[in-house]
């Protein structure tokens, strides 16, 4: 159906409306103008007939459109709509922390976790969670380890979402730093150093004795 909204004088030139209502109830308007030259000598129902001659063709394509379009698709019929946001339901869980623990001797070492949940939005949303893993010891948010390996740490919420989200950790086990061997001071050194030197000039000025006491006695039998 279409009916005439409007057909006027805008200066020179003549506008003209129409709305249009297709089978399918999708209701819309359609406006168009023709020019005061063209309009010379022709009556106003001549000017509609021209208007929507120039219109037809956006009309029936609009027609087309609107009698076909996929209902999930933006359609006219949500404009003006008053739009009520969905309420907040969780959408994913991040999880912080230390992804390597070096451990620092041979007993139990704690490591505490932080989880957040966020909504479909991407803000925090408070909503109960559960926390576990495949190895070590977890008690709440703290990690309990003695052995190294690899630790993999899970939160999931527990209100009927199903959101969760994994965490890996590495364990490094400790390795105890046996100190090497004392040296000897530089005082010691230096006091063997000079016991040696003190051996060895005694044991220079024995031979040089030997000799001369050889070459005297080797002068006196000549």
């Amino acid at each position: 159906m279409i009916t005439i909204l409007s057909a006027s004088k805008k200066g020179p030139d003549y506008l003209v409306g129409f709305q249009i209502t297709t089978q399918t109830a999708k209701v819309f308007d359609s406006w168009g103008m023709l020019s005061g030259t063209i309009a010379t000598g022709l009556t106003i129902d001549q000017i509609i007939d021209q208007v929507y001659i120039m219109q037809k063709p956006h009309i029936d394509a609009e027609i087309y459109r609107l009698d076909n379009i996929d209902p999930l698709d933006i359609t006219a019929d949500v404009i003006g709509m008053e739009y009520i946001p969905s309420i907040p339901v969780p959408s994913r869980v991040d999880i912080s922390g230390s992804r390597v623990i070096t451990q620092m001797n041979t007993d139990e070492q704690v490591t505490s976790y932080s989880a957040i949940v966020y909504d479909q939005y991407n803000s925090p949303i408070t909503v109960p969670i559960q926390w576990s893993s495949d190895a070590g010891k977890l008690v709440d948010n703290n990690l309990y380890t003695t052995e190294p390996g690899m630790i993999k740490i899970c939160v999931a919420t527990t209100d009927g979402s199903n959101i969760s989200s994994e965490y890996s950790v590495s364990i490094i086990p400790y390795v105890e730093i046996v100190p090497p061997a004392p040296t000897s001071s530089m005082s010691e050194i230096v006091a063997a150093l000079s016991t040696r030197v003190d051996s060895i000039e005694k044991d220079t000025l024995t031979a040089t004795s030997a000799i001369a006491d050889m070459y005297e006695l080797v002068n006196t039998e000549g």
